[in-house]
């Protein structure tokens, strides 16, 4: 793996789309493979221990959050609600 240096003054996680209709099996766009694409590469892992590394470090941890009508799980107009939670 590439060392990658970081100021940590500076810098926050910022995860996006992290919501059970991305990566759950029964999500919303599980017919679209994306719950299927995220666990072939381990996303859920990897963005535990990049949790625990901003936890360790007090960096900000930014979590993006969407939702949308029930049944419309596309963006666009059916969206209700975007919020960043820190």
């Amino acid at each position: 793996m590439t060392s990658l240096s970081l100021d940590l003054d500076r810098t926050a996680l910022v995860l996006i789309d992290l919501q059970n209709d991305n990566v759950h099996p029964d999500g919303a766009y599980a017919a679209f493979g994306a719950a299927a694409h995220a666990a072939e590469q381990h996303l859920l892992e990897h963005v535990r221990e990049l949790l625990d590394w901003a936890r360790t470090q007090t960096v900000p941890v930014i979590h993006n959050h969407i939702v949308s009508f029930p049944g419309r799980p596309f963006g666009g107009q059916e969206r209700v609600e975007s919020r960043i939670v820190v």
